[in-house]
């Protein structure tokens, strides 16, 4: 599971761990390119559920699904977790531990992309779970729990559910879900898309994407934040940003980034126009010649600009709406026209 440890070609069937796997770019691509290499941000996807194969059948995993090998759960920092099923069969056989298991390794640095220590943190046989108590900083908890494992098919399979926030419970219907009253979570719904018992969930902000949603007043407004989420190709240092308003005042930058994923929010902007202008000091983008790179610019979940594949740089224009509401246009003054006073010819008497 962690390499072979009898540094011998010729005994001890061990693979790799999820991890490491991950940053060989095995199964089929560099990065998170790869149909069997999947990422999943439990910040923006609180609920998510996946089915793994293991190693040593990645060779029997030809069904049309595409069952993920290697499962990346991105914190938004260099320290991620990846989630494997060390099946023991193959070239993976001869296991020190944890045959038949979901693994989980966090990483130490590197984005899964470089070279860093790794460390088990947890083997979960069917029905157990692994909870992390402060993820990414958030101060909310994610659980990982392996709802089943399958070992009576070829190939073996583990299914496991994701589950971020502290208000996310097992349910079996929308009535044992409690509203926790904030209007910008929208109400609480019991998701049995994974089975059942369901989990509680928020249906979500209650705002249409591009507005903001405003919990004192329970309204939605115009949106003044932005959130930039980058993925470098692996000449980080090469990329920079900036946004500026429209008389070219620098609002905020960025700059001096290491290989992985980076997410940062601009608050409180002022109406207008304001261009956003991402930069590659190489000249040749961040996609697609040296690691899939890519840029995201989303105003209040309402993507305004995205790529990865430029020159030297790419620009473009976002407005920030008044924030003000307009009153409702005043009533009309004109007072209808007056009924007609004439009476209707008499009918004809003859």
């Amino acid at each position: 599971m962690m390499g072979n440890p009898l540094y011998s070609d010729e005994i001890g069937k061990m693979c790799f761990n999820a991890a490491k796997n991950w940053q060989m770019s095995w199964y089929g691509g560099v990065g998170d390119t790869s149909d069997y290499k999947v990422k999943v941000d439990p910040r923006t996807t609180p609920l998510s559920s996946f089915t793994l194969v293991g190693i040593g059948e990645f060779d029997k995993n030809i069904n049309s699904s595409k069952y993920p090998v290697v499962l990346k759960i991105e914190t938004g920092t260099l320290q991620d977790y990846f989630v494997g099923f060390n099946r023991a069969v193959g070239p993976n056989a001869q296991n020190a531990e944890a045959d038949n298991e979901v693994t989980i390794i966090q990483v130490e640095g590197g984005d899964g992309l470089n070279i860093a220590q790794s460390y088990l943190k947890a083997h979960l046989i069917s029905g157990e779970v692994y909870t992390i108590g402060n993820f990414a900083n958030t101060e909310e908890p994610l659980s990982i729990k392996v709802t089943s494992i399958d070992l009576s098919t070829e190939p073996g399979s583990a299914d496991i559910n994701i589950v971020f926030g502290s208000d996310l419970h097992e349910c079996t219907r929308s009535a044992e879900c409690f509203d926790d009253g904030v209007y910008c979570n929208g109400v609480e719904i019991c998701d049995t898309d994974a089975g059942i018992p369901g989990v509680c969930v928020s249906s979500g902000n209650p705002c249409e994407s591009g507005l903001k949603c405003v919990k004192n007043t329970q309204s939605c407004t115009a949106c003044d934040e932005v959130t930039i989420q980058l993925t470098t190709d692996n000449y980080a240092g090469e990329t920079s940003w900036d946004i500026k308003y429209s008389d070219g005042v620098t609002i905020r930058s960025g700059s001096g980034y290491s290989i992985g994923s980076h997410y940062e929010t601009i608050p409180n902007l002022q109406e207008g126009v304001h261009t956003f202008t991402i930069y590659d000091a190489y000249g040749d983008g961040i996609c697609c010649n040296e690691g899939a790179g890519s840029y995201e610019v989303m105003l209040c979940r309402k993507t305004v600009a995205q790529g990865g594949n430029f020159g030297r740089s790419e620009s473009t224009q976002f407005t920030i709406e008044s924030s003000q509401t307009s009153p409702p246009t005043t009533a009309p003054t004109n007072q209808p026209t007056n009924t007609p006073t004439s009476q209707p010819a008499k009918a004809p008497t003859s």
